[in-house]
Parts: structure tokens; sequence; C-alpha cells
């Protein structure tokens, strides 16, 4: 190895800096990086001592040391500040954290101990609020058209777009109902037609339904509601509860999914406690209740009227 002075020039093709012999011919040497000759490299400072033995003109190509491997598992390496900034738990409280604990427990015994005083001296507060069995009103496009026919309830099912609707039961008496207080309670009013329906989602896409009872449909420009007719074409009232926090047998709305079955009712008040010889009646339903501009049209049988409840928790019309 020589001991002869050396120059750090770096290389015209690409830029690394090179210790070469001072003396030494830069048209004659090849870069070791790019293996370029290093003719017009530009001398930066002199540097005495060793030059490396790949940089003598007599030295061939030399391969490059292979990077070192990495080590295996997950490596995490923190620079000084980083370790700077990691410390110990500290073990315990101290004297500061029992006193807030203690604080803090005292003041949630107060607040526990006045809310029962509160909702024993005035139970009224705390009595769930009635709402309305009703929702808004839902808007659909298109063109409304009343049923073309009717089909015999409760033999026949009607579907459409894979929801298969269908009467199951018609039942004539009081309506069972579930008060502010959720106690069960029954109308005063014996003259009354509750009718149940059963919708199943036949197909795997759900179906956002919203009640016929107590509500309004928009199609296009028409608004429409269910309708119940008797056999001389007089339109019975629908009967809304306003009073109580819902019907038993009735959803305001839900979503029906995929291969799931809903049950609802809606209820209509009779003009008259002798309902023989009224049937049979027509039931119109809009189909707009899940998201169709059609409607559906049932045909009632007096044959299919129950006069004691499914429920079976309140008396009704005296049986035959």
């Amino acid at each position: 190895m020589s001991d002869s002075p050396s120059l750090v020039v770096t290389c015209p093709h690409c830029s690394v800096e090179l210790n070469v012999p001072a003396a030494a011919d830069l048209g004659q040497l090849k870069c070791p990086q790019c293996q370029e000759f290093l003719d017009g490299a530009v001398p930066i400072q002199s540097v005495s001592g060793p030059i490396p033995p790949h940089l003598h003109p007599d030295a061939g190509k030399q391969p490059m040391a292979p990077p070192p491997s990495p080590k295996p598992g997950f490596q995490l390496e923190l620079d000084e500040s980083d370790q700077r900034s990691i410390r110990p738990p500290q073990k315990g409280v101290g004297k500061l954290g029992i006193v807030a604990s203690t604080i803090s427990l005292g003041l949630f015994s107060l607040l526990v101990v006045a809310s029962l005083m509160i909702r024993f001296i005035f139970p009224d507060w705390f009595t769930p609020e009635t709402v309305t069995d009703t929702v808004s009103v839902q808007v659909v496009r298109g063109k409304y058209e009343p049923p073309s026919s009717w089909a015999p309830a409760p033999g026949k099912a009607l579907r459409v777009g894979g929801l298969k609707v269908k009467v199951e039961r018609i039942e004539i008496g009081p309506v069972l109902a579930k008060a502010g207080t959720q106690e069960i309670i029954s109308s005063e009013d014996q003259n009354i037609m509750q009718v149940y329906i059963s919708l199943e989602n036949e197909s795997e896409e759900p179906f956002d339904y919203t009640s016929w009872y107590g509500n309004e449909f928009v199609v296009g420009e028409t608004t429409v509601s269910a309708k119940l007719t008797n056999s001389r074409q007089e339109l019975y009232s629908m009967l809304v509860f306003e009073d109580v926090a819902g019907i038993y047998g009735h959803v305001p709305r839900a979503v029906i999914r995929g291969k799931e079955t809903l049950q609802d009712s809606i209820v209509f008040e009779l003009p008259s406690e002798k309902f023989e010889g009224e049937g049979p009646w027509r039931l119109e339903l809009p189909q707009a209740a899940f998201g169709f501009s059609g409607s559906l049209g049932f045909e009632l049988p007096e044959s299919l009227v129950i006069r004691e409840s499914a429920l079976g928790s309140s008396p009704m019309l005296g049986n035959e």
C-alpha cells in the first residue's frame, strides 16, 4: 500500500467523492461506483495517507459489499430524545389521589340519595310521556291508482316487489292500548274494528315500512290513506287514539329485512253496534307504505270477524 499524497475528487458522472493518487492520470482511472473514467473530475482537497487498494490504477473491478442483513423480528429504535421521554410509571396514588377519590365518592352518594328523594316526592316527573302512535307523511313519486280487483281474505295474499301482504284477522270490540305509564288499558268504545295484517319479505332486499294506521301518503299530487267501506260503499272512519302510547298489534314504522315477517293493524270505527249485514268489507291499502305508487285491495267477509281479542286480556262483545 502506498503512502504517497492523494486527492479527493468528485466523479463527473455519479458525483461520488473519491480518494485518488495526486500524480495519477484521471483519464486512466475508473470510478468504482459507476465504472466510468474520471476524466474531467475536479479535485476537492489534498489528503495525506494511504490510497485504498481499489483506487490503484492496476486494481480490477471490486464487488461492493452487501448491506448488513436485517435482524429477525420487529426492531424498534429510539433516538436519545425519545428515550428521555420514557419514564417508568409511578406506583400508588399518593395522599392527594386518596383525598380526591374520597370527595368524588361522597358527591356521587349525595346525588344518588337526592335523586331517590325527588323520585319519591314527585313521582309524576318520571312518568313516561304520551306519544302519538303515528309518524310523518310518506311521499312517493308516480300516479295513484285504486285497486282494480279485490283479493278474498284471509286465504289470498298479494305480492308487490318481493313483499307478500295478507289480512290475517278481524276483531270487533274494545281496543287494548298502552297508557303513558305502560299500563294496559281498554277502550270504552266497544264498536271498533281492528284489522290485523302481515307483511312478509320474500326477497333479500329490506323494505322501509310506514304503517297505514293514522297516516296519510302523498303519491304524485294525490294524498291517500287506508280505506274501509261496507257493502253499500259507505266509508268507515279510521280511528286514531291520540292519548295513548300505542295500541297492541300495531307497529308505527320498521325495516322489514330479507325473509322477515312483520305484523301490523289498522283501527276503524263502526257506524253502529250491529255489524251483521255490513259485509263483505273492502279494504284499500296504498302501496306507498313501502315505497310503491299503486294500491292493494282486500275483500273481508263477515265470517272472518272474531269477537274476542287475540291477546285475551279484555272482554269483547257478547259471544254467540
